[in-house]
């Protein structure tokens, strides 16, 4: 790799190190941030015109966050050339994202969305081939300035793969945009109080103080100040403390790709089977609409690197941009000629296509193997927030988003008070109260009843009747 050829283009080079004393390096970084209104160019135009009343003479962008002298102050980067075809939608609609159906559709959650893309390569017969991860890739927007974009590449040092954890971790660190906790001040205290009950507190001494037990205060006896000590990773069942991390609160994390099932599938695999469900998120996804999504929200505390007694806790969702574009019309090039930003095509060199030897155009042609490998993440990270926003909530599919913005229509058109009168009317639902009584259903509290939800046409017919 060059770096002199990467450093002009923009790019930074910084390292991943593991959290032992040998800091030794896991993964080369290279990052940037860019100028949307340079870098990408043609898709900004197209935002300036559809935005032109709200943009003042003095140059501000878009998002009317900068200023003329910011930009001044700023590396600029050259833009991409594109296909001369690459224009042919501009005169269709200038920005779908001010369309009122789409508005209606979004929520107004905050989630740090992030663009992600990989590029491999395959080594041994067709029998026999193994993948081998050249590069990860992140993009996401200026959590103040919604003007710029940070690419992060990921390229591990040996063969072997990267924790999307870990990561996760240093771009939180490096860009300051999560906030981070102290294991110390996560732990807690148990101890049996005069009802009989085990109730846990934020320090030994107060435990101490509400026990009864006295084999409990014994072992409370022997923690006291330990509240001030550095994190340890066992938990004690005698009256100790325990971690309760999910106790502070998360910061939203939405990760956005194109077919994540080759992408998501190339992070490293835990070791443990038991700790499979908690580190390797492919298990927690599914496969809707051809793309790989979430359905609920991953809950994880992740380590800050380099700082193993600080944590982040988060709330990840994974979304997949096939699920927000119709049937025909999913593939990234689509997706991206619709906000003027089409996919970049690589060219055919001695050795053959070079999208069937990345490992080789990466060798002979570091900078626009770069610039190849960030515009997919910035399409999905762009195109996502045309939809829904920027650094907003996102549903799973578009019809998820469609049934948000048609339900407080139904329910104002039919005279439907609450959603629980409508999951009843409409959905034969029936949420079933938390008692003595024991639920049938252990894995939700909602029961599709026998009598509902066979006659629901009927049921609108005679709505409608009454009007």
């Amino acid at each position: 790799m060059s770096k002199e050829l990467l450093i002009s283009a923009g790019w930074q080079e910084h390292f991943l190190r593991k959290d032992t004393p040998s800091g030794k390096e896991e993964a080369r970084v290279w990052a940037r941030t860019v100028l949307i209104s340079e870098k990408y160019s043609k898709y900004y135009a197209r935002k300036s015109i559809a935005h032109v009343s709200e943009t003042s003479i003095s140059g501000n962008n878009i998002m009317g966050k900068i200023s003329a002298s910011q930009e001044l102050n700023t590396v600029s980067i050259s833009p991409v050339v594109y296909n001369d075809d690459s224009t042919r939608h501009l005169d269709d609609i200038k920005s779908f994202s001010d369309l009122p159906s789409i508005k209606a559709m979004r929520y107004d959650w905050h989630s740090l969305v992030i663009g992600f893309d990989t590029e491999f390569f395959y080594i041994g017969s067709d029998k026999e081939q193994k993948r081998f991860i050249l590069s990860y890739q992140f993009a996401f927007y200026d959590p103040i300035d919604y003007g710029k974009i940070h690419e992060v590449v990921f390229f591990p040092v040996s063969k072997s793969r990267l924790s999307f954890w870990r990561m996760l971790s240093w771009i939180f660190t490096e860009y300051n945009l999560c906030k981070a906790y102290d294991f110390r001040n996560a732990r807690r205290w148990y101890a049996t109080v005069k009802s009989g009950k085990r109730k846990k507190f934020k320090s030994p001494e107060e435990a101490y103080e509400k026990s009864v037990v006295e084999e409990e205060k014994a072992a409370l006896s022997k923690q006291f100040g330990e509240d001030g000590k550095p994190f340890k990773s066992e938990k004690r069942s005698d009256g100790g403390y325990t971690v309760e991390l999910f106790d502070f609160p998360k910061n939203n994390i939405t990760l956005v790709c194109h077919y994540g099932q080759a992408d998501i599938s190339t992070f490293k695999t835990p070791k443990c089977e038991e700790d499979i469900l908690d580190s390797d998120i492919i298990v927690q996804c599914n496969d809707i609409q051809k793309g790989l999504v979430s359905l609920q929200p991953i809950y994880k505390t992740i380590k800050v690197v380099q700082k193993p007694h600080k944590f982040y806790s988060l709330s990840l969702i994974i979304r997949d941009t096939r699920c927000f574009a119709p049937a025909g019309l999913r593939s990234l090039d689509n997706l991206g000629q619709s906000i003027s930003l089409p996919k970049l095509n690589l060219p055919y060199l001695d050795y053959g296509a070079a999208i069937e030897h990345m490992d080789k155009y990466f060798t002979t042609d570091p900078v626009n193997y770069m610039e190849y490998a960030i515009n997919d993440s910035v399409i999905c990270l762009i195109f996502s927030s045309e939809l829904w926003g920027i650094n907003k909530f996102m549903p799973v599919t578009l019809t998820a988003g469609a049934v948000k913005a048609t339900l407080p229509i139904m329910k104002e058109h039919f005279g439907i008070k609450n959603d629980k009168e409508f999951n009843l009317l409409y959905r034969g639902l029936i949420e079933m109260p938390c008692g003595k009584e024991k639920n049938p259903n252990p894995n939700g509290r909602k029961l599709k009843h026998k009598n509902f939800g066979k006659h629901a046409l009927m049921r609108l017919a005679l709505l409608l009747t009454k009007q």
